[in-house]
């Protein structure tokens, strides 16, 4: 695997996740790409260098980019706004190792759900999850699916997204 992808073929990887279960058409492709470009532009993934290359300029990513953007598809995917999927790549950047400092033991569970080692969950919920954020209006947080999170019971709804099955559908 590259350690960097162009932003089409970081579309081409990514858009299996789009189209499951068949097999990614061209237009499956394109909307990938556009959200893309879009989710860079907006903060929500991040490219190597600046956001705005300009014209005739390439935005390079960082292979590990592919799941950050496979996990903001499956919410795309279910109608979540682009304020959410700025927010949900600002935590999955943070837990997949982009920070040491705030990823702690999420980063374990974000390498096994690549690996496929274990069933490793995100939820996104209206609500608060853990003490200490209630004056959050959207929580994220991982989980395996026998350690659901203490204050799920009180959440209303939420978007769950099976990480170690998305990861999974990637082609790098």
């Amino acid at each position: 695997m590259s350690s960097e992808l162009s932003v089409s073929e970081l579309a081409v990887a990514v858009a299996p996740v789009v189209s499951h279960p068949r097999e990614p058409s061209e237009g499956d492709v394109d909307v990938v790409l556009r959200r893309l470009r879009n989710w860079t532009v907006a903060g929500a993934i991040k490219a190597m260098g600046a956001a705005h290359t300009g014209s005739g300029k390439h935005r390079r990513y960082e292979a590990r980019t592919a799941y950050i953007a496979a996990a903001l598809n499956v919410l795309a995917e279910n109608d979540q706004g682009i304020g959410v999927l700025v927010d949900a790549g600002l935590f999955l950047r943070n837990l997949s190792g982009h920070n040491p400092l705030i990823a702690g033991g999420y980063l374990d569970l974000w390498n096994d759900a690549i690996r496929g080692t274990r069933d490793v969950f995100m939820i996104l919920g209206a609500g608060v999850l853990r003490e200490g954020f209630e004056d959050r209006t959207r929580e994220y947080a991982l989980f395996l699916r026998e350690e659901l999170p203490a204050g799920i019971n009180k959440l209303p709804g939420g978007v769950f997204v099976n990480l170690t099955a998305t990861f999974g559908l990637i082609k790098l």
